[in-house]
C-alpha cells in the first residue's frame, strides 16, 4: 500500500486551468482537487515532465466573489491520469486570500464560469 505524504487537506474542486511556462501557455485543463500545497489537474494533453517550473491560472470563490489566481508552481507528479503541482513562492496575501478560500466557510467546489448559477 503506497501512503501519501500530505501536509493539508485538498479539497475538490472543479474549475478550468491554465498551464503556463513563462508567457507561453502550455495547456488548459480541469483542476480536480486543491490544497494549499498545490493541485491536481487533468490536462488536456499529457507528457508534463517532473521538476519542470510553471505558473497555474484559475479562478475560485473568496466568500462571495470570483477570484483570479496565477501561482507560481513546479509538476511533482505526471501520470495517465492527470499532473499534480506544488505551489512555490507564493507570496503571503495571495496565501491568506488562497487558505480562506479553501477552508473558509463559503467554500464552493465548483465554478463554471458560463454559468450563472456557479458565480
Amino acid at each position: 500500500m503506497k501512503v501519501e505524504n500530505r501536509h493539508e487537506i485538498r479539497r475538490p474542486l472543479s474549475t478550468s486551468v491554465q498551464i503556463y511556462q513563462g508567457k507561453k501557455r502550455l495547456d488548459i485543463g480541469r483542476v480536480l482537487n486543491i490544497s494549499l500545497n498545490g493541485m491536481y489537474i487533468q490536462p488536456s494533453r499529457l507528457g508534463f515532465v517532473n521538476n519542470t517550473p510553471v505558473e497555474v491560472e484559475f479562478l475560485m470563490y473568496h466568500y462571495e466573489h470570483l477570484v483570479f489566481y496565477r501561482l507560481p508552481a513546479k509538476v511533482r507528479h505526471s501520470a495517465s491520469q492527470g499532473i499534480g503541482v506544488m505551489f512555490e513562492d507564493i507570496e503571503m496575501d495571495q496565501y491568506r486570500r488562497l487558505k480562506s478560500s479553501i477552508y473558509g466557510a463559503g467554500w464552493r467546489g465548483f465554478i463554471d464560469p458560463s454559468d450563472p448559477e456557479t458565480h
